[in-house]
């Protein structure tokens, strides 16, 4: 009896079985043929109101010094002048490749070199020689404009 009821009752709901659709991948392709959430992000805000753009290394580790015209770029006129940030803060080494890493102090093995291969190129592009882990020494770089932009008249790393 409990059988029948149960198969009365069971009758009685109505089922509808769900079917998702096939998931689709969209990827919005960038020109480098990236799809855009792997394509990096370019704040594209450091170079522009700034001019000599150059790297300095010290014992503290390697900083980026950079003459800066605010003014001409903000409405609160917050000044000019010269101002740097220490790119220990913002980036790392991993096996001779530059990272975005907070607090990554490349400099600690990252050098530059006095034959004009490092330094500041093509804009904003950061080289420097860094190790990898074998032992040798690599020319490596990064776009600082990736990972790095100004508020407020400061340069601040957005890692």
């Amino acid at each position: 009896m409990k059988l029948l009821n149960l198969a009365f009752w069971l009758a009685a709901v109505p089922v509808a079985f769900c079917t998702s659709p096939e998931p689709q991948i969209v990827l919005n392709a960038q020109p480098d043929n990236k799809p855009e959430s792997l394509a990096p992000k370019k704040y594209g805000k450091l170079v522009g109101p700034c001019e000599n753009l150059e790297v300095v290394e010290q014992w503290r580790g390697i900083w980026l010094e950079m003459n800066c015209d605010w003014k001409s770029t903000h409405k609160e006129g917050y000044g000019g002048g010269k101002i740097s940030i220490a790119l220990n803060d913002c980036i790392g080494n991993q096996d001779g490749v530059l990272v975005w890493q907070r607090k990554g102090n490349f400099g600690r093995n990252c050098t530059l070199s006095y034959d004009g291969s490092t330094g500041i190129k093509n804009g904003a592009q950061l080289y420097v020689e860094c190790p990898k882990l074998d032992g040798t020494q690599v020319l490596t770089h990064i776009d600082l404009e990736e990972g790095m932009t100004y508020r407020r008249g400061n340069i601040v790393c957005n890692v």
